[in-house]
């Protein structure tokens, strides 16, 4: 279980756009099965792909809302704790 509210629709336009150029089965829906591959682009801290990925996404949200900007950020530590709990 996913419990995490999604992304706002600019914010998740973004990553949406930037994942699926780097993985064509990029999926934020926690019952695809490419959801914690696709996390992956944003929590494997240090590897290639998530530099890539968290600097082309964040270049693209910088006109998002601040709302979205801000559930983003708050949401983001456990969002990486429970990914690296469930990624195996």
């Amino acid at each position: 279980n996913y419990p995490f509210k999604p992304n706002g629709q600019c914010v998740a336009g973004c990553t949406n756009k930037v994942g699926r150029a780097m993985f064509p089965n990029y999926s934020e829906d926690p019952k695809s099965p490419y959801f914690i591959q696709s996390l992956a682009y944003t929590f494997e801290s240090g590897s290639p792909n998530t530099v890539k990925f968290m600097t082309d996404a964040g270049m693209c949200m910088g006109p998002c809302p601040i709302e979205e900007l801000n559930l983003y950020r708050q949401q983001y530590d456990a969002q990486k704790a429970w990914y690296n709990a469930n990624k195996s």
